[in-house]
């Protein structure tokens, strides 16, 4: 990412990750089941893996968040889909998902949608990408290098044998909303003691 090119060029950085905010966004006592995509329809947040999927994985309930999705996925009985839904609709939806899969093809940065899916204690799958990679790790879900709809059932059905609820939400208070404000004022009093 950008602090390594930095760092290669012998410029000190820090990084300041998106927060989420865990207050809203938390577990609640509910039999968990299925699959979760909330994203973009677009090829670089791979929902082309995620309607492949669907159609391979009847035995796996597929919520897709999502726009333009085809009617021959949205007439599987295996998938949900959801347009333009609330705030409060997209809390309900990670609190009652087994899991959130997100198959980017590219580098994601900090997604919001994982953090504010490992707030709500449910795990991720995701491929090996810059910003996938660097959230999630064993403890909180699946990293797939090469993701196919067949390691997503794998990864699904090995995740579902485990409660990683609470490694979830612990991992998603390091990126709070208090924490957020914390590293940023730091860094502002550091930035400013030193020009002093």
């Amino acid at each position: 990412g950008v602090a390594n090119t930095l760092a290669r060029a012998n410029i000190s950085s820090k990084v300041v990750f998106n927060a989420v905010d865990v207050n809203f966004f938390k577990p609640v006592a509910i039999k968990r089941s299925g699959l979760l995509f909330v994203g973009r329809n677009v090829d670089r947040k791979g929902i082309d893996v995620i309607l492949k999927s669907a159609k391979a994985n009847t035995d796996i309930l597929h919520r897709i968040v999502s726009n333009n999705i085809p009617r021959v996925i949205r007439n599987l009985s295996n998938v949900e889909v959801y347009e333009n839904i609330s705030r409060l609709k997209l809390l309900n939806l990670y609190q009652k998902s087994k899991a959130i899969v997100l198959p980017s093809k590219c580098g994601e940065g900090m997604p919001l949608v994982l953090l504010e899916a490992l707030a709500c204690g449910t795990p991720a799958i995701v491929t090996k990408v810059t910003g996938n990679s660097e959230l999630i790790n064993s403890k909180v879900g699946k990293v797939i290098q090469n993701i196919t709809a067949h390691k997503i059932k794998v990864a699904f059905k090995e995740l579902e044998k485990h409660n990683l609820e609470k490694n979830c939400v612990m991992r998603a208070r390091k990126f709070s909303l208090a924490n957020l404000t914390k590293n940023i004022s730091e860094l502002y009093y550091a930035a400013y003691t030193r020009t002093i």
